[in-house]
């Protein structure tokens, strides 16, 4: 995964799976948590930006 389309992508993969019944719910819970903490660090990362003001960007969070 190169950048957050592809998470978002990989999550609605995840649910399909569950709902197809073809991945457990404990390892689809373990991606979701997993998922969850790039998220917050993403977060993390932007607020510093922005509290430096600093003109970085978020490789990770450009859709290409």
């Amino acid at each position: 995964m190169k950048n957050v389309v592809e998470l978002r992508q990989m999550l609605s993969e995840n649910i399909k799976e569950v709902i197809a019944g073809t991945r457990s719910v404990d390892i689809a819970k373990e991606v979701a948590n997993t998922a969850g903490k790039i998220i917050s660090s993403l977060s993390v990362q932007h607020k510093s930006y922005e509290r430096c003001e600093s003109q970085q960007q978020i490789e990770f969070l450009k859709e290409e």
